[in-house]
């Protein structure tokens, strides 16, 4: 194989796997939410009548992409959560992979 097809091979597998990476993208997801109550010390919030809990790998945005924490949310916020029901906590929440304010 000559030097540039490696480098469109390269290329494409990398791009591949970035957008694979995009935290979260392909669970489920809830669109246009508004959150209702947030713990912030506790790591929970509740959107649309569901609980969620997040973790230090849970990715958090605002509007501009920005990284962000939950303490940067408030209640009354909308936004967009993604989530796995199969990684349920101890209280049986719903684990946010990925959580973007919709403002």
């Amino acid at each position: 194989m000559k030097k540039y097809q490696w480098v469109k091979v390269i290329g494409l597998v990398f791009f591949v796997f970035a957008s694979w990476g995009l935290a979260g993208d392909d669970n489920p997801k809830l669109e246009n939410v508004v959150i209702q109550e947030l713990d912030a010390e506790a790591m929970t919030l509740r959107v649309n009548e569901m609980n969620f809990w997040v973790d230090a790998k849970t990715k958090m945005e605002d509007n501009n992409s920005n990284s962000i924490r939950l303490s940067d949310f408030s209640v009354g916020d909308k936004i967009e959560v993604w989530f796995d029901d199969a990684q349920k906590n101890d209280d049986g929440f719903s684990y946010a992979s990925k959580i973007e304010i919709d403002n």
